[in-house]
């Protein structure tokens, strides 16, 4: 753009400064959420105590069209609050964008000491050449549309720190990821 300005016409120019643009928005949540996973990699130990119920009822106003089933899970649950969100809204924006514009359900409950998180959607599922990869840094299958490839190592960084972890299971007709993470008060 710089050596080519004066022979290049307005809509060319237009046309570059957008793309640049766009590569520095992509470079900005590139940049965010590397330091988002550095942080949670990095933090002290939680003093935090969140009230389960009232996070996800918070959470359900920002996803109408997800459906929250909260089945008697613990009460609160020590953690950072910016961590829960983060693995929580990485979840659910994965199973939006994956599902096929199929409902997306979110089930919250107890499993022994931990809370449990089930985020199911109703996509065609993960391909198994794509599995082994999930959780690595960078690896996305949407990099067209933004995608950096860290939503998934968040998730995982977020249940290690809260001495939990996160599993999925996939078919054709869908994907589940659990995320239990310990709820100690």
């Amino acid at each position: 753009l710089r050596d080519q300005w004066e022979g290049m016409t307005d809509a060319q120019r237009r046309q570059f400064a957008d793309n640049i643009d766009a590569e520095a928005e992509r470079m900005q949540r590139l940049v965010m959420r590397l330091l988002q996973l550095a942080q949670i990699e990095n933090a002290p130990e939680p003093t935090e105590s969140i009230g389960v119920a009232d996070f996800f009822s918070a959470l359900r106003s920002r996803y109408p069209g997800v459906d929250f089933v909260i089945q008697n899970p613990p009460a609160k649950i020590v953690i950072s609050g910016e961590h829960l969100r983060s693995a929580v809204v990485n979840l659910v924006e994965n199973a939006l964008r994956h599902g096929e514009g199929k409902p997306v359900t979110v089930r919250v409950s107890s499993d022994q000491d931990r809370l449990r998180i089930e985020v199911e959607d109703h996509g065609s599922g993960i391909s198994p050449a794509n599995q082994p990869r999930l959780f690595q840094r960078f690896f996305t299958t949407q990099r067209d549309r933004g995608g950096t490839g860290l939503g998934l190592a968040i998730v995982r960084a977020v249940a290690e720190r809260h001495g939990g972890e996160v599993t999925f299971s996939t078919s054709p007709q869908g994907t589940t990821f659990v995320l239990l993470l310990a709820s100690r008060v």
